[in-house]
Formats: structure tokens, C-alpha cells, sequence
């Protein structure tokens, strides 16, 4: 069947995708919600799964799959770094998420970046609406979680830091094949050079073989790691397991 209208194809792959990747409003009817930003493929089993098991704890998931957002004409579907494409993204859900929260200001927004999730994430905390104005205000999520970022790891986090109440938490692996012939230095592979008294890093180690990661790229997610370290951090501080605090470092 072919469809003319962009608005009416955009809204027929959202119907045959399921809500679940539809990047659009949060589901009212809870004070917390977590929004997961996949990788540059879009929402996969590793997300879905993060999804899956954020529910079962009785919060809000979200999977917005930023990778569908409709591109201005002319614009080139670049994936990678700081494109043209990806900055409108960005500025696309940082004005979804401003204006669902006008409507629900007491509530935690806790944002989550997966791979290449974990680029958009950063890049929605400094979307600006005109130059030197940003649209995401200061404290606006409880805590930004980064996973097997493929971000620089010298990336400047001080406007990302204040965007987020409850500090940034970077995984690192050093076995992750993927990020380790990114381009540079990438962040879920190294860390990040450039601390920030909001960063907290957990990195990779060969115990957590016995949780089923065995570093490579977003074995993060895995349930059995993810129930242990991941998960937790959706809670507020003095309710997480101190093993999982302690694994968590500044």
C-alpha cells in the first residue's frame, strides 16, 4: 500500500512496530519513568529486555526509538557523532520530554542511553532551542545511566552534569570489541578522561562472567548483571545494595 502523507507513514510503522518504540509521550499514572534511548540500529532484544525488567520492578519504561524521528528534507540519516541528523533528533525528544513535563513536575525522569543511545542522551541534555538557551533545564532528570557509550571519552560533561540531579553513571568495558576500534577513544571502552564530580564509572571485571557478561558490547544488559548493578540505580541512593554502591566508583 503506498502512503503519500509522511505524518500518515510515520504513524503506519509506529502501528506495524508497536508503542513500545514510538519516540512520543510517557504513559501517565506514575511518578517514575525511565526513558531508554537504544542504539543506532533502534530498539533490539537487549532494550526490549531492559524494558521488560523495569516493568516487572513497577516503574514506568519507556523504549523511544529515536532512530524512527522524521528528518527534516534534504537532511542525510547519519547515525554517527554530532550529524546534522542526530542534532535534530536530540532537539526532538528534549522538546517531547519538556513538554510532558509541564504537566508532571513532581515526577523523577530517569534517562537511559544504549550504545548509540548513550550519544543522543548526552546530545538531548544540550539541545538548545536558539544559541545559549537549552531546552532541558537544570535537574531535569534523577540520574542519565550511559551504556557501552560510544561517545569520546574526553567528552565535556558539565552541562550534561547539570541537566541530571543524581549524577551520571558511565558502564566501562575494557573487553567491549565493539567500542574498541571506534574512532578515538570511546568512553564505554576507556572511561572518561575529563571527571566530573557527577561521574560514577563501573567497569568491567572477569568475576562478572558468573552473571553471564562477559564485557562484550552491551552484555550489560544481560539479566543476571543488569538485575545486579543496572537495575538499582533506579531507586533513590540509600536503597541501593552496597555492593552495587561500591561497584559504582567516583
Amino acid at each position: 500500500m503506498f502512503i503519500a502523507h509522511p505524518i500518515a507513514a510515520y504513524l503506519a510503522l509506529f502501528t506495524l512496530l508497536g508503542s513500545d518504540t514510538y519516540p512520543g509521550a510517557i504513559v501517565s499514572g506514575k511518578s517514575e519513568h525511565v526513558v531508554i534511548l537504544p542504539g543506532m540500529f533502534g530498539a533490539d532484544e537487549d532494550t526490549r529486555r531492559l524494558k521488560r525488567m523495569l516493568e516487572a520492578k513497577n516503574l514506568s519504561a519507556q523504549l523511544w526509538d529515536w532512530t524512527l524521528i522524521s528528518l527534516p528534507a534534504g537532511t542525510k540519516d547519519e547515525r554517527r557523532g554530532q550529524s546534522k541528523a542526530n542534532r535534530h533528533r536530540a532537539k526532538e525528544l528534549a522538546t517531547r520530554l519538556k513538554e510532558w513535563r509541564k504537566d508532571h513536575a513532581n515526577d523523577k525522569i530517569y534517562l537511559v542511553g544504549a550504545s548509540g543511545g548513550a550519544m543522543i542522551a548526552i546530545m538531548v541534555c544540550e539541545s538548545t532551542k536558539e544559541p545559549g538557551v537549552h531546552i532541558i533545564g537544570r535537574g531535569f532528570f534523577e540520574k542519565l545511566v550511559l551504556l557501552s557509550a560510544p561517545v569520546p571519552s574526553d567528552t565535556d560533561l558539565t552541562e550534561v552534569a547539570r541537566k541530571s540531579r543524581g549524577g551520571i553513571f558511565n558502564y566501562v568495558s575494557s573487553q567491549d570489541g565493539t567500542l574498541k576500534n571506534v574512532k578515538g577513544k570511546a568512553a564505554g571502552f576507556h572511561g572518561f578522561s575529563r571527571k566530573n564530580s557527577s561521574l560514577r564509572e563501573l567497569h568491567w571485571e572477569n568475576e562478572d562472567k558468573a552473571t553471564g557478561n562477559y564485557g562484550a558490547h552491551l552484555q550489560c544488559l544481560t539479566e543476571g548483571y543488569c538485575q545486579r548493578y543496572v537495575l538499582p540505580l533506579f531507586q533513590p541512593d540509600q536503597r541501593i545494595p552496597r555492593e552495587c554502591q561500591q561497584r559504582w566508583r567516583r
